[in-house]
């Protein structure tokens, strides 16, 4: 698997339902910030995250059906990689 795939499973589930500023979802993934934010962009277009810029900028989960999905399939990702997370 790629690099890429594997960042962006860490990303998807570093991120919550609560509200979350980028550099805390990078500090959580073990990333640098302006990675996580590019990766974070990808996961707004997939439908499984939204921003929120009412007080500071965050972004958190979508309550949609096929985040559990995409989520269950990023910790199946990782695992097939040995990245612990």
């Amino acid at each position: 698997m790629t690099r890429a795939a594997v960042n962006r499973a860490r990303v998807l589930l570093a991120l919550s339902h609560e509200r979350q500023a980028i550099t805390e979802v990078a500090e959580r993934a073990g990333l640098p910030w302006p990675y996580v934010a590019d990766i974070c962009k990808g996961l707004m277009r997939a439908g499984l995250a939204y921003p929120d810029h009412h007080y500071r900028p965050t972004i958190s989960l979508t309550t949609a059906p096929h985040v559990e999905r995409a989520q269950a399939e990023a910790r199946a990702l990782l695992e097939r990689e040995g990245v612990r997370t």
